[in-house]
């Protein structure tokens, strides 16, 4: 049995552990003339070559600034914001609950709490993309040192999570679900889906015909994959041909 994740064991930055349990019929063991020890320590062999790599810097799996991808989502967030404004003037809203848990948290770490953190209407024409957070997030970022837009600093909230679960990293992201919501503060936006899928180490060539696709279905595909590495690592270690399988 191995404990295996992306960012300790490959260097992909994002930290999942996964528990891997290799299973190899006994008739192929028989066949190579090997017991379930050797076979244990061929794959122990197999997989300290594989495993140990330097860490990569999370904006190699990034949009870079300037992308007509990024053109493309920051132009469906302002029309998802528009289409929003426009159903919502209609609707009766019931009270949220998550202020009075939020301003328990702020007073335990001595923290001042201000109950309006939205981004202001500049910050969201400068970054349209802002446009896809809510109230209760924008709480979560400030709880975690979101101060501006942007930050100098560059720091990554998971905002997808409550406000005790929420983590603020620098390096790599948590562990990635079909609901997981990474801001990235000095790029003033959140981690897209097709970024989701890269730090899965799932690499579309054609990134641009993922536009076709709901970003939220990328992202659901994303959080159902096991992370590239640790997989073709396992293959790598288990289907290997010959007396090494």
């Amino acid at each position: 049995m191995w404990h295996l994740n992306p960012w300790r064991d490959f260097g992909v930055p994002q930290v999942r552990n996964r528990l891997w349990f290799p299973t190899i019929p006994r008739t192929r063991l028989q066949a190579l003339g090997l017991s379930e020890e050797e076979a244990g320590a061929q794959l122990e062999r197999f997989m300290d070559q594989v495993v140990g790599s330097s860490p990569i810097p999370i904006e190699l799996y990034m949009i870079p600034d300037g992308d007509r991808i990024l053109h493309y989502y920051n132009n469906a967030a302002l029309v998802a914001a528009d289409s929003l404004s426009k159903h919502q003037c209609c609707q009766v809203h019931s009270e949220t609950k998550w202020p009075a848990a939020h301003e328990k948290h702020f007073a335990k770490k001595r923290l001042p709490w201000a109950h309006s953190t939205s981004p202001s209407p500049n910050d969201l024409e400068r970054f349209p993309l802002l446009l896809c957070g809510n109230d209760r997030e924008y709480d979560v970022m400030q709880f975690h040192g979101v101060r501006q837009y942007p930050e100098k600093e560059s720091f990554i909230v998971e905002t997808g999570q409550s406000i005790n679960r929420a983590k603020r990293t620098c390096h790599n992201v948590g562990a990635i679900t079909p609901n997981s919501k990474f801001y990235v503060a000095n790029k003033c936006r959140w981690l897209l889906g097709v970024e989701h899928l890269a730090l899965q180490s799932i690499f579309y060539e054609n990134r641009i015909e993922l536009m076709r696709y709901e970003d939220s279905l990328l992202k659901s595909l994303a959080g159902n994959a096991f992370e590239g590495s640790c997989c073709a690592a396992a293959i790598y270690a288990t289907c290997r041909p010959g007396r090494d399988f």
